[in-house]
């Protein structure tokens, strides 16, 4: 008797459990993102692909990775997490992921995919960047223009940026409204070419009701000219290499404050801890290039005994190598 009870308690659960459907019911497993850490890499380059998903009931979940080409490397033991390694050609390649709870059988499984350039990509390069006038009156209007090259031919983007002021138009050449107080005001343009790579120039514009120092040129005389070199206003040097570096300013009087900036050092012919890239003192100086391939960026500022002041920009890019300059 007891027996029957015992196989009529489990048929009525069967029932139960195959006319309600709410007991042992499995959830598969959602996406919830799919991101690569580049949109963008070189032939045979390497990027990091993490797909995050979860499951309504707690299952563990299995990642399946697939690609139309090029190597899946796991980078962490659930498999959520791979590094892709392009191949040598460039295209757009497609890397997809499946997950499965391994409950769900003949369920259709979550999937995703995301798209990956492979390109030798070269950053643009800004060739000149002018603000004209480079000194204005309170409120009065300059115009500011960028000239740029792309190895690879791409499209390449501008994008304006102001202290203070208005800025109007859009492109190569942009005006500049500038504010109603006095002050030496930069203006920022960055170069993209739309596959990751981007170039930046600043230039300075002097607001005041009376004319700033005028700085007519800045000139470089390298120390080893074998290791230098000039190309349309755009200028290269060996690392730890050095050069002489003059500013030239019409109407120089004995009045005049030069200060020399390069990162985060500031410069005004003085050199207390023995660490500035910066020897000499005002329009004349020495400047020792860093030991890493950088493109530096070497300001100088003039001031006079009434506070007004102008500024003007170089950039030298820095290699790392002799053969550069072969």
């Amino acid at each position: 008797m007891h027996k029957i009870n015992t196989v009529l308690f489990i048929v009525i659960i069967l029932i139960l459990v195959g006319s309600t459907g709410c007991i042992f019911l499995n959830h598969p497993p959602e996406i919830a993102s799919l991101e690569s850490g580049s949109k963008v890499i070189g032939p045979s380059n390497s990027c990091l692909i993490e797909c995050l998903a979860w499951d309504q009931d707690g299952d563990d979940i299995l990642y399946s990775w697939t690609a139309n080409d090029g190597k899946i490397t796991k980078m962490n033991k659930e498999g959520s997490k791979i590094a892709w390694t392009a191949p040598k050609k460039e295209g757009l390649y497609n890397i997809s992921v499946q997950v499965d709870d391994g409950k769900t059988k003949n369920a259709v499984e979550a999937s995703q995919s995301i798209s990956i350039i492979v390109k030798d990509n070269h950053a643009p390069l800004i060739t000149e960047m002018k603000a004209y006038p480079e000194w204005v009156l309170l409120g009065e209007e300059c115009q500011l223009s960028c000239d740029a090259e792309d190895e690879d031919g791409d499209q390449l983007s501008y994008k304006w940026s102001v202290e203070a002021g208005t800025l109007s138009g859009e492109g190569k050449s942009v005006k500049w409204l500038t504010p109603e107080e006095e002050g030496l005001y930069e203006a920022t343009v960055v170069v993209d070419d739309g596959f990751g790579k981007e170039d930046t120039r600043i230039v300075s514009v002097s607001v005041s009701q009376y004319p700033p120092p005028a700085i007519e040129e800045i000139t470089i005389t390298p120390e080893q000219p074998k290791y230098f070199r000039e190309e349309n206003g755009f200028y290269r040097i060996l690392r730890e290499r050095k050069c002489t570096i003059e500013c030239v300013v019409a109407d120089a009087h004995e009045n005049l404050t030069f200060e020399w900036s390069y990162e985060d050092d500031r410069y005004r012919g003085e050199d207390e801890d023995g660490k500035s890239v910066f020897s000499g003192e005002g329009p004349v100086i020495t400047w020792t290039a860093p030991s890493k391939g950088v493109k530096a960026t070497i300001t100088v500022y003039v001031s006079d005994q009434f506070g007004y002041a102008a500024s003007k920009s170089i950039s030298i890019k820095v290699e790392t190598c002799g053969c550069a300059f072969k």
